[in-house]
């Protein structure tokens, strides 16, 4: 027998004691005030029932033959306020008893909600540790190999050699101070610790330096700035922008191989700054989409890129502090496109982190 044909067996054998309650309750004396009361043993059953509407159904049917059985017979005027009081207050313990059930169940819920979320945070940490792991082993690595080939060269390598070494172990410092400044970042945005100071700025100053940033870093990809049509300043955190954008910009590079084309175009729409970043990469896989921007998440498609799945958390958490917005369009193996809006002016009443 299926659970649902055991869950309905179970709804029979309780509106059969119902009934029978019922029937005991017509051929008992009119005044009798423990009968009303045994009316509570079917409520008492459908506690183990996981849902609230066979202990609804089973109320209603209970409330329903109390009020029949205060009638049937019908008492003698002397011991009708007795015989209806009676029936009150069994009708209020029933209605008790649906109460404690919908409490109960939604005690249960709050409860298997908290450590679902409990399980996710555990696994998510996890995968946060061995990522970070993975990514910190790398650079690591790297400075290890350069230290060591600088040793075992000795005093007598050339000058060259030496600054090419030296170079490659900056650069693999670099990308460590880099985890941790976003880490840092992420985390000081959880607890609501990290300093917000907006003020009017040159917005598309701004993305004209971090695009040529990306130009030198990564000399392969061409990079399209198009803002014109964007305000003169708008109000903001030009450092917190700053990361936003970054992140957006070397995410860009980053999954898009190279020789390729990322275009930057920015303009003014109803009261708002509009960027646009579109690469012509990887994209992002349509399942991986509604959780691109979870804490430590990363699409299916990106896991042999460098990287931590915090990038996109922080940039989506610092632009709802600016009171703006971030969309995300993609299409695997075609391109991405993610368009920041931000607000010209403060809100009203003034912006707070």
């Amino acid at each position: 027998m299926g659970r649902p044909e055991q869950r309905h067996l179970k709804l029979a054998g309780i509106l059969a004691l119902a009934v029978g309650i019922f029937i005991v309750d017509i051929y008992t004396v009119p005044d009798a005030v423990s009968v009303g009361f045994l009316y509570v043993i079917p409520m008492i059953m459908t506690f183990a029932f996981d849902g609230f509407r066979v202990p609804a159904l089973v109320a209603a049917v209970a409330a329903t033959l109390i009020a029949v059985g205060s009638v049937i017979p019908m008492p003698p005027d002397s011991l009708l306020p007795t015989v209806l009081a009676n029936r009150a207050i069994s009708i209020g313990m029933v209605g008790l008893c649906l109460w404690l059930i919908h409490y109960r169940l939604l005690f249960i819920r709050t409860l298997q909600k908290a450590i679902a979320e409990e399980k996710a945070k555990s696994a998510a940490q996890r995968a946060f540790v061995a990522m970070v792991s993975h990514e910190f082993r790398t650079p690591l690595t790297s400075i290890d190999g350069h230290a060591q080939q600088l040793i075992f060269n000795g005093p007598d390598q050339p000058y060259e050699s030496i600054v090419h070494r030296a170079r490659k172990m900056r650069a693999a410092v670099e990308r460590i101070l880099a985890l941790v400044e976003s880490i840092l970042h992420s985390e000081k945005i959880e607890q609501a610790q990290l300093a917000f100071s907006p003020g009017r700025f040159d917005l598309g100053g701004l993305l004209r330096e971090l695009a040529q940033r990306q130009r030198d870093i990564a000399s392969g990809h061409e990079i399209d700035v198009d803002l014109s049509n964007l305000p003169q300043e708008i109000y903001g955190d030009p450092s917190l922008i700053e990361h936003v954008f970054t992140n957006l910009l070397s995410n860009a590079v980053k999954y898009s191989p190279s020789p390729a084309r990322i275009e930057v175009a920015g303009w003014r729409e109803s009261g708002e700054a509009v960027v646009r970043v579109r690469d012509h990469g990887i994209g992002i896989p349509q399942t991986d989409l509604p959780r691109l921007f979870d804490p430590y998440f990363r699409a299916g498609n990106a896991l042999k890129k460098p990287g931590t799945g915090v990038g996109l958390h922080l940039a989506r958490r610092l632009v709802l502090l600016h009171h703006g917005s971030i969309a995300v369009e993609s299409v695997e193996s075609e391109g991405t496109t993610v368009t920041v809006r931000l607000p010209i002016r403060p809100p009203a009443g003034g912006a707070k982190p």
